[in-house]
């Protein structure tokens, strides 16, 4: 009788020991789940947050300095031949900034555990501004009945900042600022979180 009550005890025991067991790994394995879930979902929340409220994030300032200079317009006999003494050109010098921004609105991120990639268009510029105060007439001259006027001044500018513009395509400034673009995104997302595998990566890439 002491025997069979010892096996039963053993047995309850055995029994026992087995549904802590298979309570505590269902425990253990739902609390991973879940925590691997909410991080997860946390650190995509987080860094859709912090990159897409930057609506544009500036890459790259080009400052210059320039020279440039209005060809010398004539008054036209019959459309076609210059009239002497009618001519009228000016010379100019100034400064300028062209900017190099990225939108950051169309950011597309994934992540996948430690594993981040962010997907961004290239950068574009932005702005383009002159500096007025440092706007200069180095020469200029008025023609017979054809005198320098602000119109002058304005078609000046709209063809200054083409230039400078064409000039900063074959400085490849762009490719330049897609570089710092890949850096400063990445130092963004590192600050979040620093063991965090990052890509980025451009649209029609």
């Amino acid at each position: 009788m002491k025997k069979v009550i010892s096996v039963m005890k053993t047995i309850i025991l055995i029994i026992v020991v087995g549904i802590i067991a298979i309570v505590g790994y269902k425990f253990i394995y739902l609390k991973n789940s879940l925590f691997t879930k909410d991080k997860a979902t946390f650190s995509n929340e987080v860094l859709e947050e912090k990159i897409t409220e930057i609506s544009e994030l500036v890459t790259l300032d080009y400052y210059y300095t320039n020279a440039e200079k209005m060809d010398e317009n004539y008054v036209k006999l019959f459309n076609k031949w210059n009239i002497p003494f009618t001519g009228k050109y000016m010379i100019v010098k100034y400064n300028g900034e062209i900017k190099y921004s990225v939108n950051m609105s169309n950011a597309k991120i994934e992540v996948n555990e430690n594993n981040v990639k962010v997907t961004i268009p290239h950068c574009t510029i932005s702005s383009h501004e002159l500096d007025e105060d440092s706007w200069e007439y180095m020469d200029q001259k008025s023609g017979l009945f054809n005198n320098l006027t602000p119109q002058d001044g304005d078609d000046l500018r709209k063809d200054a900042k083409s230039k400078m513009e064409q000039r900063a395509n074959e400085l490849k400034l762009s490719e330049q600022a897609d570089k710092n673009a890949v850096e400063q995104i990445t130092k963004l997302i590192n600050v979040i979180d620093q063991n965090l595998n990052v890509t980025i990566e451009f649209e029609n890439q």
